[in-house]
Protein backbone atom coordinates (compact mmCIF):
# COMPACT_ATOMS: atom_id res chain seq x y z
CA UNK A 1 0.00 0.00 0.00
CA UNK A 2 1.35 3.44 -1.16
CA UNK A 3 0.53 7.05 -0.94
CA UNK A 4 1.91 9.93 -2.81
CA UNK A 5 1.49 13.26 -0.54
CA UNK A 6 3.08 16.00 -2.81
CA UNK A 7 6.86 14.83 -3.48
CA UNK A 8 6.59 12.15 -1.23
CA UNK A 9 6.17 8.48 -1.48
CA UNK A 10 4.88 6.60 1.55
CA UNK A 11 4.75 2.94 1.08
CA UNK A 12 3.60 0.40 4.14
CA UNK A 13 4.93 -2.99 4.36
CA UNK A 14 3.73 -5.44 6.41
CA UNK A 15 5.43 -8.03 8.85
CA UNK A 16 2.16 -9.37 10.45
CA UNK A 17 -1.27 -8.74 11.40
CA UNK A 18 -1.52 -10.06 15.21
CA UNK A 19 -4.88 -10.73 16.86
CA UNK A 20 -5.40 -9.42 20.45
CA UNK A 21 -8.63 -10.13 22.69
CA UNK A 22 -11.26 -7.93 22.85
CA UNK A 23 -10.91 -6.63 26.28
CA UNK A 24 -7.55 -4.87 25.77
CA UNK A 25 -9.63 -2.10 26.04
CA UNK A 26 -11.49 -2.02 29.32
CA UNK A 27 -14.39 -0.04 28.19
CA UNK A 28 -15.21 -1.21 24.62
CA UNK A 29 -17.66 -4.46 25.28
CA UNK A 30 -18.34 -6.73 22.81
CA UNK A 31 -21.72 -5.50 21.75
CA UNK A 32 -20.07 -2.21 21.63
CA UNK A 33 -17.39 -3.60 19.23
CA UNK A 34 -20.32 -5.51 17.19
CA UNK A 35 -22.02 -2.37 16.82
CA UNK A 36 -19.15 -0.50 14.87
CA UNK A 37 -19.53 -2.75 11.71
CA UNK A 38 -16.67 -0.03 9.72
CA UNK A 39 -14.21 -2.10 12.02
CA UNK A 40 -14.92 -5.50 10.41
CA UNK A 41 -12.85 -6.98 8.49
CA UNK A 42 -9.69 -4.57 8.67
CA UNK A 43 -9.78 -3.92 12.59
CA UNK A 44 -11.74 -6.58 14.10
CA UNK A 45 -11.56 -10.23 13.40
CA UNK A 46 -14.81 -12.85 12.82
CA UNK A 47 -13.70 -13.58 16.34
CA UNK A 48 -14.58 -10.10 17.93
CA UNK A 49 -10.60 -9.83 18.29
CA UNK A 50 -8.53 -6.42 17.19
CA UNK A 51 -6.14 -6.61 14.73
CA UNK A 52 -2.80 -5.41 15.68
CA UNK A 53 -0.40 -4.27 12.36
CA UNK A 54 2.93 -4.47 12.73
CA UNK A 55 4.81 -3.02 9.41
CA UNK A 56 6.79 -0.53 8.56
CA UNK A 57 7.11 2.67 6.48
CA UNK A 58 9.23 3.60 3.94
CA UNK A 59 9.17 7.31 2.98
CA UNK A 60 10.87 8.21 -0.32
CA UNK A 61 11.71 12.07 -0.26
CA UNK A 62 14.26 14.16 -2.51
CA UNK A 63 16.16 11.07 -3.41
CA UNK A 64 16.56 9.23 0.31
CA UNK A 65 14.35 5.87 1.07
CA UNK A 66 13.82 6.08 4.67
CA UNK A 67 12.40 3.48 7.01
CA UNK A 68 10.38 4.48 9.96
CA UNK A 69 10.33 1.65 12.60
CA UNK A 70 12.03 -1.94 11.77
CA UNK A 71 8.79 -4.09 13.21
CA UNK A 72 10.12 -7.08 15.63
CA UNK A 73 12.44 -9.06 13.55
CA UNK A 74 13.27 -12.62 13.35
CA UNK A 75 14.91 -15.01 15.56
CA UNK A 76 14.78 -12.49 18.47
CA UNK A 77 14.60 -13.91 22.20
CA UNK A 78 10.92 -12.33 23.02
CA UNK A 79 9.51 -15.00 25.92
CA UNK A 80 7.24 -12.67 27.47
CA UNK A 81 5.10 -11.98 24.21
CA UNK A 82 4.86 -14.99 22.40
CA UNK A 83 4.00 -14.23 18.91
CA UNK A 84 7.23 -12.41 18.91
CA UNK A 85 9.82 -14.96 20.22
CA UNK A 86 11.82 -16.33 17.74
CA UNK A 87 9.68 -15.40 14.78
CA UNK A 88 10.56 -15.98 11.34
CA UNK A 89 8.82 -14.26 8.96
CA UNK A 90 9.48 -12.92 5.02
CA UNK A 91 9.43 -9.48 5.76
CA UNK A 92 12.73 -8.82 4.11
CA UNK A 93 11.70 -10.36 1.35
CA UNK A 94 8.23 -8.76 1.57
CA UNK A 95 10.47 -5.68 1.71
CA UNK A 96 12.82 -6.21 -1.31
CA UNK A 97 9.28 -7.20 -3.22
CA UNK A 98 7.94 -3.64 -2.53
CA UNK A 99 11.22 -2.24 -4.02
CA UNK A 100 13.31 -2.24 -1.34
CA UNK A 101 16.06 -4.29 -0.79
CA UNK A 102 18.08 -3.46 2.76
CA UNK A 103 20.88 -2.09 0.67
CA UNK A 104 18.86 0.11 -1.46
CA UNK A 105 17.62 2.10 2.55
CA UNK A 106 19.63 5.36 3.21
CA UNK A 107 18.17 5.83 6.72
CA UNK A 108 16.70 4.43 9.60
CA UNK A 109 14.29 6.42 12.21
CA UNK A 110 12.82 4.60 14.71
CA UNK A 111 9.91 6.48 16.53
CA UNK A 112 10.38 5.27 19.96
CA UNK A 113 12.45 1.33 21.12
CA UNK A 114 9.54 -0.55 21.83
CA UNK A 115 10.72 -4.19 20.75
CA UNK A 116 8.05 -3.97 17.81
CA UNK A 117 9.94 -0.73 16.80
CA UNK A 118 13.59 -1.58 16.22
CA UNK A 119 13.45 -5.88 15.66
CA UNK A 120 14.72 -5.65 11.93
CA UNK A 121 17.54 -3.03 12.60
CA UNK A 122 19.63 -6.22 13.23
CA UNK A 123 19.46 -9.98 11.81
CA UNK A 124 21.21 -12.98 12.64
CA UNK A 125 23.37 -13.99 9.82
CA UNK A 126 26.06 -16.79 10.31
CA UNK A 127 25.18 -16.97 14.29
CA UNK A 128 26.21 -13.25 14.61
CA UNK A 129 23.87 -10.31 15.01
CA UNK A 130 24.63 -7.85 12.04
CA UNK A 131 23.00 -4.55 11.00
CA UNK A 132 19.99 -5.32 8.70
CA UNK A 133 20.61 -2.13 6.53
CA UNK A 134 23.38 -0.45 5.86
CA UNK A 135 23.46 3.27 6.80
Amino acid sequence: MSWDIGGVRITRVTEFVMPFAFDFFAEATPADVAAERWLSPDFVDSDGRYLMSLHTYVVEAEGLRIVVDTCVGNAKDRPLIPEFDRQDRPFLTDLAVAGFAPEMIDLVICTHLHVDHVGWNTRLVDGAWVPTFRH
